[in-house]
């Protein structure tokens, strides 16, 4: 695979050869020995010479202008389609909600546990198919709607399931049948 050298001063990159997307690139010099060899590596796995694959990964990258055209865009979309328009409090409120979400997740995380759940033999695994994905589109948390959806009774489960759960009060108003699994 052959690699030319290209000029690098502190302030912008100068390539020898052809203007492309507003950079002149021909080949790259790579001097980090693992990371020119991890690039290499990368490359020669889609079929592409180092130019090529360095050429579509700027195209495919996007600048920060980009990314908030594309946020906009989207958010207009969805405020069209189904009126959701947040304000920045909110905004701020759920990212904050969403930290802390994750973190308490991260504070849970148990290896192994989800394994050892799955191969006990009175537990049946469901996928997140279309009507359960329908059922959490229209619900209030994904976790709920998809619980419910599970629950409910089906031509494989005509009883339905029963839902274990460590907070029953989440489930009063809802029709399944539940087990407390609160420690006593």
């Amino acid at each position: 695979m052959g690699v030319s050298v290209c000029a690098v001063s502190r302030t912008r990159v100068r390539f020898p050869g052809n203007f492309v997307s507003g950079v002149a690139v021909t080949d790259v010099n790579i001097a980090a020995g693992a990371a020119r060899d991890r690039l290499a590596e990368t490359a020669a796995a889609e079929g592409m010479s180092v130019q090529s694959y360095l050429r579509r990964s700027a195209r495919a990258g996007l600048t920060a202008a980009e990314r908030a055209d594309q946020a906009a865009g989207a958010r207009e979309l969805l405020r069209s389609w189904n009126g959701y328009d947040p304000t920045p409090e909110e905004e701020a409120r759920l990212d904050a909600d969403l930290d802390r979400q994750v973190a308490e997740a991260r504070s849970r995380l148990r290896p192994g546990t989800a394994e050892h759940f799955a191969a006990l033999p009175a537990v049946d695994l469901l996928d997140l198919d279309l009507p359960a994905a329908l059922a959490v589109a229209l619900d209030t948390t994904w976790g709920l709607a998809h619980t419910r959806h599970a629950a409910a009774p089906t031509p494989e489960r005509p009883s339905g399931a029963v839902v274990a759960t460590a907070d029953p009060d989440r489930w009063s108003g809802h029709r399944v049948p539940l087990i407390d699994v609160r420690p006593r």
